[in-house]
């Protein structure tokens, strides 16, 4: 997160950081638009 903040990132822009619950959300919407 050091790297991102410097970036001017939140932890909510940074994948690795989202609850498992978001992460799972997100990547079934990705496949389904494939």
């Amino acid at each position: 997160m050091g790297t991102a903040q410097r970036g001017w990132l939140t932890p909510d822009d940074v994948i690795n950081t989202w609850p498992l619950e978001r992460l799972r959300d997100f990547l079934g919407r990705k496949s389904a638009r494939a």
